[in-house]
């Protein structure tokens, strides 16, 4: 849906799984082949680069047919804990992590036309883009790092010695 305003856009996918090769006809099959390269799964420690070459990161997660979804957006937690601006499904485990127009922006899960604008909207905007991306890393510092949720435990742990029921 992009390829027309932004033609030298590119898409890598990383990861791995059961839809990799229909993806990979679907791309072929709308000719966009030359556009996009499934990276595959990549080792742990190569995970920040990907992100920081990024533009963009995108989780599209989706709630399976058999009702399973994301526990812990931790994907977005790294794109985010790197400084990427990051786009992601509405799923609530993805709205724990990002704060549409705040931290990153939020789509409705499934939904491409409402993906592609979120897209849209950061490829046309530099200065929401480098907002997005600065807010981000702070508010990962701010709600995952060691520390900080290390005290959030201690908090809750000191309110339940704390209350006589």
């Amino acid at each position: 849906l992009l390829t027309e305003t932004h033609p030298g856009l590119t898409v890598t996918l990383v990861g791995d799984g059961p839809e990799r090769k229909a993806l990979e006809q679907q791309t072929d099959t709308l000719g966009i082949g030359q556009q996009v390269t499934f990276a595959g799964a990549i080792p742990n420690e190569r995970v920040p680069a990907i992100y920081q070459a990024a533009r963009i990161a995108v989780v599209p997660s989706i709630v399976a047919a058999d009702g399973d979804q994301e526990g812990l957006g931790l994907v977005a937690v790294e794109a985010l804990g790197c400084g990427c601006a990051t786009v992601v499904s509405d799923l609530p485990a993805l709205a724990d992590v990002v704060t549409h127009g705040d931290n990153g922006l939020v789509f409705k899960a499934g939904d491409a036309v409402q993906l592609t604008e979120c897209l849209a909207m950061l490829l046309g905007d530099p200065d929401l883009h480098g907002q997005l991306a600065h807010n981000a890393r702070a508010s990962v510092i701010d709600k995952f790092d060691w520390r900080a949720v290390g005290d959030r435990y201690l908090d809750i742990i000191d309110r339940c010695i704390d209350s006589p029921d």
